[in-house]
């Protein structure tokens, strides 16, 4: 994944607190979960 920082070869990131519009949208809270990039693979 390209960002500003350089190239990352994985992406995860996580919410400690999500937005409540989010949990609204997701119909759960989601905190503790991590999410990953669907763009990075593993060789």
């Amino acid at each position: 994944m390209q960002t500003a920082d350089g190239r990352h070869a994985d992406a995860a990131w996580w919410y400690p607190q999500p937005p409540a519009s989010a949990i609204d949208r997701v119909g759960k809270d989601f905190s503790g979960y991590v999410g990953f990039d669907t763009k990075v693979t593993v060789s």
